[in-house]
This record gives structure tokens, sequence and C-alpha cells, in this order.
């Protein structure tokens, strides 16, 4: 036998959530429950995983930038492909006069 369905405004008042609530989720007939504690900590660790990721937490083609004179790229990836080609560039320069009598 199934639990009677309580509608919200049938809850008793509760001023904040404690960490032992649980949050029963219906859907499709599947009910599927959490504790509070548990529904705030798995998102946290994944953020706190992701903002702590000091190496490869994002690929530069995936980060915007603003172009501004001589970058035109709208991303960090093509901007460094931009000075890269650009120092490159210059250094043929300078190997140039360099070599110059």
């Amino acid at each position: 036998m199934s639990a009677p369905r309580v509608m919200i405004d049938q809850l008793p008042e509760q001023t904040a959530a404690v960490s032992s609530d649980l949050l029963v989720v219906q859907n499709a007939g599947a009910t599927k429950k959490m504790t509070v504690q548990r529904i705030t900590d798995v998102p946290a660790a994944a953020l706190n995983g992701h903002v702590t990721t000091v190496t490869d937490a994002h690929d530069a083609s995936a980060i915007s930038a603003l172009p501004g004179n001589p970058l035109t790229g709208t991303d960090v990836q093509t901007q460094l492909t931009q000075i890269s080609t650009a120092l490159t560039d210059l250094l043929a320069r300078v190997a140039a006069l360099e070599a110059a009598p």
C-alpha cells in the first residue's frame, strides 16, 4: 500500500531546512527520497572539485575573450595562437636583421 499524498499546504511550517530532512520526489510512478544534506553536498562537492582544479579545467577554446587590437579572436585559444604567430614572425624579422650586413 502506498503512502497517502500530502499537499504542500498541509505540511507543517518550518523556518529552515534541516540536513536530516527528507525530500521526496515522484515522477512517472517512481518515488525517490534524499536528505537535504545529500542534495546540498553532491553539487557542492562537484563545484569544489571544479574550482580547485588548477590544470585542464577548461579548454582554452571554451573560454571567451574580448578581441582588441591586434588580437581578433573571441576565445583564449585563438588569441594564444595569434600571439604565437606574431611572436614567431617577430623573431624571424629580428633574425633577418641580425643576419643583414
